[in-house]
């Protein structure tokens, strides 16, 4: 996970990561899977690399901040769900405007959840996603995925 190039990675310096950062995160990981969530080995480095750093001063997306502390409770499962069917399983690894989860999924793509049943994808790796969260000139990605195939309950 930490190929990341000169640009981004001074990005990530300036707001306190390293390459070698390592945090415990067991009690975090306990309480996630409590509520029904499943660890995977590029949510638990992504984790114990990121979690717990201060909010970045880089836009998200139409201007939101990220922080790196997962909640957990969320309120958008149902589009979590409906993702998850589709494409494979997703853990909460961060949370944007105090309100829009970001997960991670098996392949490192970090992506966001919004109120209209959206999933924004910001890379096809989580180097990419990164840019894309950090660095204004690049772009994610928007996928509906259709009120009909997502379970509310």
């Amino acid at each position: 996970m930490n190929n990341f190039d000169a640009e981004l990675l001074s990005i990530l310096e300036t707001n306190g990561w390293s390459p070698d950062r390592r945090i415990e995160v067991d009690d975090k990981i306990k309480h996630l899977s409590d509520e029904g969530w499943e660890i995977f080995d590029a949510a638990k480095n992504f984790l114990t690399s990121f979690e717990g750093l201060p909010a970045f001063d880089r836009p998200l997306v139409e201007g939101y901040r990220i922080e790196f502390e997962c909640l957990g409770a969320d309120p958008y499962r149902g589009i979590v769900s409906g993702w998850e069917n589709q494409w494979g399983k997703v853990y909460p690894v961060a949370v944007a405007q105090y309100m829009y989860s970001i997960y991670i999924d098996e392949a490192g793509r970090l992506m966001m959840t919004d109120i209209d049943e959206w999933m924004y994808v910001f890379g096809n790796d989580t180097n990419q996603s990164l840019k894309a969260i950090f660095m204004p000139k690049y772009n994610s990605k928007k996928y509906s995925l259709g009120r009909v195939d997502i379970d509310h309950d």
